[in-house]
């Protein structure tokens, strides 16, 4: 199942790509993220891991995502494994004027009873979606973009 979004920024498009690429920072803008932590070092590359904990369901789950393309500042992708689903969202940045439109492509596959569940679980994967959309617009129209989450 796939959720795509398309937000437009007023910041530049490299500004935008290297503030999502922390992918960590999704705890700013997604309501679902409870924490979010870059687990390897400078810089975000092919390769970046972050540690994400999301609240699903009222259940937290903690999500390892690998930057596994890495295009700046035009797209990269990350890939969690969380055991009976693997999450992949692509995030592609393009120049619009001054500023930045990004689109968000956010897919989940399920293995097991997951698949049996899907219709259940999209309405919830929907929800989320478009609930981080949202803040996600909030956070890349501030005056400021905040500084990117720290290594832990």
């Amino acid at each position: 199942m796939k959720y795509v979004a398309e937000i437009g920024s007023k910041h530049g498009p490299e500004q935008v790509f290297d503030y999502l690429a922390r992918f960590s920072n999704a705890e700013q803008w997604d309501p679902s993220i409870v924490r979010g932590a870059m687990l390897t070092s400078e810089p975000v590359q092919a390769g970046s891991r972050f540690d994400l904990v999301a609240n699903i369901a009222g259940r937290e789950v903690d999500l390892e995502y690998e930057v596994v393309e890495y295009d700046r500042p035009g797209r990269f992708k990350v890939t969690a494994d969380g055991g009976s689903f693997v999450s992949e969202d692509t995030i592609t940045v393009t120049p619009v004027g001054m500023g930045a439109t990004v689109r968000y492509e956010a897919t989940l596959s399920f293995a097991g009873l997951g698949k049996i569940l899907a219709p259940i679980w999209w309405l919830v994967f929907r929800r989320i979606g478009a609930k981080a959309a949202t803040g996600l617009g909030d956070w890349l129209n501030r005056e400021a973009l905040d500084p990117p989450s720290r290594v832990e």
